[in-house]
């Protein structure tokens, strides 16, 4: 576990890395205006960022991935990336979240939308009102 103080670069409060399978960064909210508060690593399989306070109500962001063994070409239905911690990965799944914006209809506003690479599927799920199931 690693301290920051304020104000210093690259704005980070708190890193806790465990068994080089897990790293979670806290940062200073103030650290800039994209509202960015934590991230959350699962080396090899999964990277989670969480917000507040963002313009356009994002809450999080998720990245699931598995490590590229095969030398693939990039096609529609492969995405690839270069991980910073075990090299070329593929993306298997990303979603987003939002909170709900209290001025506006819920049943217009997103909730979660998720994009599932290995099944070709796309869910998006809309906010509800209070007392709706």
């Amino acid at each position: 576990m690693e301290f920051y103080g304020p104000g210093k670069m690259p704005h980070w409060k708190e890193v806790v890395e465990i068994d080089r399978r897990m790293r979670i960064i806290t940062f200073y909210p103030n650290r800039n205006h994209d509202g960015l508060i934590k991230r959350i690593e699962k080396i090899g399989e999964k990277t989670t960022e969480y917000y507040e306070n963002k313009d356009d109500k994002v809450v999080s962001r998720t990245v699931t991935f598995v490590k590229d063994k095969a030398e693939s070409v990039n096609t529609a239905k492969n995405y690839f990336y270069d991980d910073n911690h075990i090299g070329k990965v593929k993306i298997l799944k990303m979603s987003q979240q939002w909170e709900r914006n209290k001025l506006l209809p819920a049943k217009e506003q997103i909730a979660k939308m998720s994009i599932d690479f290995e099944k070709e599927k796309v869910s998006v799920f809309y906010h509800m009102d209070e007392g709706e199931i």
